[in-house]
This record gives C-alpha cells, structure tokens and sequence, in this order.
C-alpha cells in the first residue's frame, strides 16, 4: 500500500518521530527496519530495534482501513518472529498500531480476554 512507503520511509529517517507522537522517553536511540516475517512471506510495517540491549522492541502497524482482526493479525505477525528468533525470547517488547482514522480502530476488545485491564 502506499501509505505503507510512505511511514517506511519516514520511520527510516525519523524513528524518534513514533516515541513523540507516544509521549515516550526511550532510554536509548532506535533505527527502524521492516521485516519480512517467513510463512508465505508477510511484510511487517515496521519494528524499531533498540540500538542497547535491555530495551524493548517496537512492532509498529499502520491501519489505513478497518480490519476487525487487526488486533490478532499484528500478534500473530510477532508470534511468528519471535518463533523464528528464539534468541529473542523473554526480552520486552510492545506493539503499536497507528489507525490514518479513529472510525479504523475496531477496538481491543476485539482480543477478548487478552484485551483486559487498563490499555495505554
């Protein structure tokens, strides 16, 4: 998609941008790439790395659309990296999807119990 290029792009030269927009102080620099996820090969929009170990990964969804399994597909896209990263697993990380429009945004609910207690 097109709106994908675009934040590629600009998370390419701007990773900080994501924390701004998140209000989140990162306690290191971070540099943002696009991983292919293998299972018939599926594109992530985005993760920044953390540039020192000790900090979390941010896996990062645009959602120019609605899609009520958006919530399920971006774990599921990390579910799959992680199984084919075990060096990586225990180690924090923390998921984003930036919807182009609220009306986008099918809720968390949508995860069911998983989606309990207080969401940032």
């Amino acid at each position: 998609m097109k709106t994908d290029t675009l934040f590629h792009e600009f998370f390419q030269v701007a990773p900080h941008a994501l924390f701004e927009l998140l209000q989140i102080a990162p306690g290191c620099s971070y540099h943002f790439e696009s991983p292919v996820v293998k299972a018939s090969e599926r594109r992530m929009d985005g993760l920044l790395e953390p540039a020192e170990t000790g900090h979390p990964r941010y896996f990062v969804e645009v959602q120019a659309y609605l899609d009520k399994a958006i919530y399920w597909r971006i774990l599921h896209q990390i579910s799959l990296y992680h199984t084919q990263r075990p060096e990586l697993h225990g180690q924090s990380w923390l998921a984003v999807i930036l919807f182009m429009d609220e009306a986008y945004d099918p809720g968390p609910q949508q995860l069911g119990t998983l989606g309990d207690g207080p969401l940032p």
